[in-house]
């Protein structure tokens, strides 16, 4: 899998250096996907079938961010992690990976749900960073040019990128903090009806 873009929403206090090592180590889970398995790049059935006509999204999202977080397990990150990222008592859903259990912890969140999803997860993180929970925060998003063979209305970068002000030009009270966005796609697209990733499939299959 390649990264398209790698998008800084905020950066206080030069943190984005401070945590370089698990930024790079996200971005090696990301390139890490490959499809079929054992291949060297990530190809992804663009949906026409042998009659010619294409199939509306034909892939799952699902697969791609299980053998993403599959790799950052393998390097000591801690998977589906609940963390006490506000100040109420109530906790939000568990955040897909985590660097460590400290508040210099970096997370990652793999957008499989709707662009609402996608702000949840942004503002998930910016929470954390404001309750120095966390030290820095990353959403990985399909481009839009993936976006049509995944799962329907999946959340995605360029639906997202309208919204990118609402962190990048707010004035957080904090000394230091990352947040950012990855913009993933594959390098192949092909016809082959093998490689496709079937929805809700758990795993470690494509790495």
């Amino acid at each position: 899998m390649k990264i398209t873009n790698m998008k800084t929403l905020i950066d206080i206090g030069s943190t984005q250096i401070k945590i370089q090592p698990q930024i790079d180590q996200i971005k090696r889970g990301v390139e890490s996907i490959v499809n079929p398995a054992g291949a060297s790049t990530f190809s992804m059935y663009n949906g026409y079938l042998s009659s010619g006509k294409p199939m509306k999204h034909p892939n799952g999202v699902v697969p791609l961010k299980n053998a993403c977080i599959s790799y950052l397990e393998d390097n000591g990150w801690i998977t589906e992690y609940t963390m006490q990222l506000g100040t109420t008592t109530r906790k939000p859903g568990p955040i897909d990976a985590v660097s460590s259990t400290t508040n210099s912890a970096v997370a990652l969140e793999w957008e499989t749900g709707n662009i609402s999803s996608s702000h949840r997860s942004l503002n998930r993180m910016t929470i954390g960073l404001l309750n120095e929970k966390i030290l820095g925060g990353i959403l990985v998003l399909a481009s839009g040019t993936t976006y049509p063979y995944l799962t329907d209305r999946v959340g995605n970068y360029p639906e997202l990128k309208p919204y990118f002000d609402i962190w990048q030009k707010a004035h957080y009270p904090l000394k230091q903090g990352y947040l950012g966005v990855i913009e993933f796609e594959p390098e192949h697209f092909d016809n082959d009806p093998q490689l496709r990733l079937h929805k809700g499939t758990d795993g470690r299959a494509l790495r």
